[in-house]
């Protein structure tokens, strides 16, 4: 098919052809499509590209690999819930490991405050008690 065919189809047979001496140079070409506003759309956005990209990867060298399918495209619809399922484990992962270096910076805080106290009790007792 043709491209006058494909522009009557569309209904420009009617309109003039320009050529391009007469464009007018102060027409702007439209705007591409806006990027998702306000912070909270972005990390929406961000987390579903994200997820996705894990998804596929997951899906294309893990799964399609391990596993002999038939019809491996089948697992094509698993993407998403995967990559949300692998974010999340992945999420909390880090949350557990953040969660115990935080009990040994609190444990190891308490125990130097328990040093430092000491230390101060035993040098306000005097120069005979102690060490």
């Amino acid at each position: 098919m043709g491209l006058s065919a494909i522009a009557a189809q569309q209904g420009y047979q009617d309109q003039p052809i320009v050529s391009p001496e007469t464009i007018d140079p102060g027409v702007v070409a439209p705007p591409p499509p806006a990027a998702p506003e306000g912070l909270g759309e972005q990390l929406l956005t961000f987390t579903h590209t994200l997820a996705n990209w894990v998804g596929y990867f997951f899906v294309e060298y893990v799964l399609k690999t391990l596993l002999p399918l038939d019809n491996p495209a089948s697992l094509d619809v698993l993407v998403g819930p995967i990559g949300y399922m692998l974010l999340l484990t992945m999420f909390l992962v880090l949350a557990e490991v953040a969660k115990k270096v935080a009990w040994i910076v609190v444990v190891v805080g308490w125990i130097l405050i328990v040093v430092r106290v000491v230390v101060e009790a035993m040098q306000a007792a005097g120069p005979g008690v102690g060490v």
